[in-house]
């Protein structure tokens, strides 16, 4: 009876051990969609919204007012590199659920190939 109760004890122990030490591990925090930048350029307007959507998912917002207009938001914090951006892209659909405008925040700039293929000869 005395063996059982320690050994409950020591798992006890070990329990609270193990719930401490994972409190204490920082954690990557990713909220919203995941936005691809390769997906998202490949947005143009004209584009479906079921296109769209199978190259994006579904969004994280939208606006039960404006029922064409939806936001993609990406949110991400890496605590241990101090990474962290919120990426957005705002899309408006025409009364046909065609893309009428698109607008991309927080994303790299895609670079010119004009100027890529210069970078190329000087090197």
């Amino acid at each position: 009876m005395i063996k059982l109760q320690k050994t409950g004890l020591n798992m006890l122990m070990i329990l609270v051990l193990l719930g401490l030490m994972t409190a204490c591990h920082s954690r990557v925090i990713q909220q919203g969609n995941v936005l691809k930048e390769d997906n998202v350029e490949q947005i143009k307007v004209g584009d479906s919204r079921f296109r769209v959507e199978t190259m994006m998912g579904s969004a994280a917002l939208k606006d039960s007012l404006h029922p064409r207009h939806v936001y993609y938001i990406e949110q991400y914090e890496n605590p241990e590199t101090d990474e962290a951006f919120i990426r957005r892209v705002d899309i408006v659909y025409d009364k046909a659920l065609r893309v009428l405008s698109i607008e991309r925040t927080g994303m790299k700039p895609k670079q010119d190939a004009a100027a890529q293929t210069e970078g190329d000869n000087h090197g």
